[in-house]
């Protein structure tokens, strides 16, 4: 039995009030969620949503979005800006994602796993788990990865936490042409002001940890990398690696 989520398809959950978003659970053979360069967006999304009235002030949601489980008996490909996403643009928080894949689990040219706050609400965590991993953004300049981050986008300076992300590969996995693992937190420096109207940095959120288990081989090269960063006034989170067979960065970062 396949999964293919193609070029707009999507598989969706989301709440715009006090109610929370429904849990999504797939379970298949195989999976490929291929973007194929459409405008839109493609993939499988649980979202905590906001909207804006008639004045464009933002409105809130306060429930939480869903969690995401996927569960793939053989391969599963990600691939052409499509993506697994929790997303909160509320007070409510992202729920969780978790995928586990038996066979090869590739994220390819902006292929995307990804817990995301865009206000108070905090970031889900993301867990990974697969047989072998490739994460390769092919050097399109996108991301191609597994991510938990926040950003604000509505000039409030409290933003949520981000989840921790946790990555386990039975064996080898490979990251390469800017391919990524990160945790991040970025305050809206644009927006956020001070009482007397000034410019101030968000007070940022905190990062979430990183971790990842290797049994096999680690190769990270060609611009590829781990990190976790913020920029507002709260520490990044801390990574940790473990790794069965040899251990090589060439061109890359880990920070």
């Amino acid at each position: 039995v396949a999964l293919n989520v193609i070029s707009g398809g999507r598989v969706n959950t989301s709440t715009l009030g006090s109610g929370n978003a429904g849990e999504i659970l797939v379970t298949t053979g195989t999976l490929l969620l291929d973007g194929q360069e459409y405008a839109g967006s493609t993939g499988i999304f649980s979202t905590a949503n906001a909207f804006t009235d008639k004045d464009g002030v933002f409105i809130f949601s306060t429930g939480n979005g869903g969690s995401i489980n996927i569960r793939v008996a053989g391969d599963a490909q990600i691939v052409q800006s499509a993506s697994v996403g929790s997303n909160t643009f509320s007070s409510g928080d992202g729920g969780s994602v978790t995928l586990d894949v038996a066979g090869h689990l590739k994220l390819i040219n902006s292929g995307l796993i990804s817990a995301t706050t865009w206000a108070s609400g905090n970031a889900g965590s993301v867990a990974v788990t697969a047989g072998m991993l490739t994460i390769d953004d092919k050097g399109k300049g996108g991301t191609a990865g597994i991510d938990s981050s926040s950003l604000s986008i509505s000039g409030d300076t409290k933003l949520g936490n981000t989840g921790q992300v946790s990555v386990t590969v039975a064996g080898d996995a490979l990251l390469t042409h800017g391919g990524i693992i990160q945790s991040s937190s970025q305050a809206n420096f644009a927006t956020a002001t001070d009482p007397k109207g000034q410019p101030v940095a968000g007070s940022g959120s905190l990062v979430g940890n990183i971790k990842l288990v290797v049994g096999g081989e680690l190769r990270v090269e060609e611009n590829a990398g781990l990190s976790t960063t913020t920029a507002g006034t709260s520490n990044s989170g801390n990574i940790g690696i473990q790794v069965g067979g040899n251990m090589t960065i060439v061109d890359a970062l880990i920070a």
